[in-house]
């Protein structure tokens, strides 16, 4: 894949991870009782997970790895 491709599925998923971190945040915290913190929390973890997907799929589709996905994922939130 062109670096310029790769580039622009990176920032897409980047954006699209964006709106999913605000509106997760804002749908916890007009539905469930609690600190905005720990929804803020919630939220960002839902997101790096969702950006784990679908860099894994989307953006780096090409490149398959065999190690474990656990290790991945570790990885991508380090």
């Amino acid at each position: 894949m062109k670096k310029l491709v790769r580039w622009y599925r990176f920032n897409l998923v980047g954006a699209v991870g964006m709106v999913v971190q605000v509106g997760t945040l804002a749908g916890l915290n007009s539905a469930l009782p609690g600190h905005y913190l720990l929804w803020s929390l919630a939220a960002l973890e839902f997101t790096l997970l969702h950006n784990f997907v679908w860099h894994l799929h989307y953006t780096w589709s090409e490149r398959r790895d065999d190690s474990p996905i656990v290790g991945r994922l570790t990885r991508f939130h380090l």
